[in-house]
């Protein structure tokens, strides 16, 4: 006799078999090693019934396409959207126009926003580049204040020397102030050593000569140009090319001659 998987009691059940029952909500299902549980069975039962149910309504809903692919379908409702909003007079000339003007609508205040921030880009380029003339005017103008107190300018020609320098110096290379190219000056000197040249020419500068009127005595003074012939000093002349060979010889060609010279020019 076969055993039933479910019975409501045991009554007609061998009395030796009822071990293998267990009660479960009121019934008694019968224990199959890896058997699932009858109401997990019915459970995907009824899952799978349903889904059989569903793919046969969508099936059927399918056929009204009589065969169109989805993606067909889909430019299809698009091309509908535009004849409605074109009474079904499709001109593409005119949708052109329409969409390039709608695309230009949309560009102009984004290419007005461009150009704004191109004008700040170029204001804030204008005052990164005045800053930097600024500082380097500055630096310009304390090396020469530096140089013009350690020859002995006078107070007054201060600002003589400041206008002066702002035209022949610039910061070469290395960052250093130097006289630059296209002056009646050596190009190349330092401050220290321009404001030794430059007493050639604006002896005013340094006011009231001393020792009898002579510029001579002034000869290894503080800033003063050993090659030159007011102030030409050997000894000078030697410290200078062992500390510093290439300022020598810079000075050297400001006085108009050469280091290792043994007069200065007559």
């Amino acid at each position: 006799m076969a055993l039933k998987m479910v019975v409501p009691n045991l009554d007609d059940v061998d009395s030796n078999l009822h071990a293998l029952y267990k009660e479960v909500g009121g019934e008694f299902v019968l224990e199959v090693e890896d058997a699932k549980p009858i109401a997990e069975f019915n459970k995907v039962h009824v899952a799978l019934t349903k889904e059989r149910n569903d793919h046969k309504a969508t099936k059927t809903q399918l056929l009204a396409f009589d065969g169109f692919k989805p993606n067909e379908v889909k430019a299809s409702l698009d091309r509908l959207a535009e004849l409605e909003l074109t009474e079904g007079k499709v001109d593409d000339t005119k949708i052109n126009t329409l969409v390039e003007t709608r695309i230009k609508s949309k560009l102009v205040p984004l290419e007005r926003q461009v150009t704004d921030l191109s004008q700040q880009l170029q204001d804030a380029n204008g005052k990164i580049e005045t800053y930097a003339k600024k500082e380097v005017r500055s630096r310009i103008d304390a090396e020469v204040v530096k140089a013009a107190k350690a020859a002995g300018v006078q107070t007054y020609a201060i600002d003589d020397a400041l206008l002066l320098g702002s035209t022949i110096f610039r910061l070469d290379e290395t960052g250093s102030v130097t006289v630059g190219e296209n002056s009646s000056f050596t190009e190349g000197l330092a401050p220290k050593d321009w404001i030794a040249e430059v007493q050639k020419t604006r002896p005013h500068w340094f006011g009231e000569t001393q020792g009898g009127g002579s510029r001579g005595s002034k000869g290894t003074g503080s800033g003063a140009n050993p090659f030159m012939k007011d102030s030409w000093n050997i000894t000078e002349q030697g410290k200078i090319v062992a500390s510093d060979p290439i300022r020598a010889d810079k000075l050297a060609k400001a006085a108009g001659v050469s280091v290792g010279d043994t007069e200065p020019v007559r």
